[in-house]
């Protein structure tokens, strides 16, 4: 028979796991970031209207996926759910510096 490239026990797949909810939280803060404090200008509320969708479709597979009851309530709402509100807020201020 041939031989697996890639195979993993279930200790290295939840270790691999942690470090992809890492980075995929770190992304969300970033862009949370840039949408609270990055200047207002056509291209970046575009961008940040691109990244807040992104990071919706993220927390709602997330949510559907059950990674919430897999990893814990609070590891959802620290990864996913709050950057993702933070960046909900800071797409509503560019909205309102783009109208009034």
């Amino acid at each position: 028979m041939g031989h697996r490239m890639f195979t993993f026990d279930p200790k290295q797949e939840k270790a691999l796991l942690g470090v992809v909810l890492v980075l995929v939280a770190l992304a969300l803060y970033i862009a949370a970031w840039r949408s609270l404090f990055e200047p207002s200008g056509r291209s970046g509320d575009f961008e940040a209207g691109w990244m807040l969708a992104v990071s919706m479709v993220f927390t709602y597979q997330a949510g559907y996926r059950n990674i919430a009851k897999r990893l814990g309530p609070l590891v959802f709402v620290l990864a996913f759910l709050l950057p993702t509100v933070l960046q909900s807020i800071g797409v509503a201020i560019r909205l309102v510096r783009l109208y009034f």
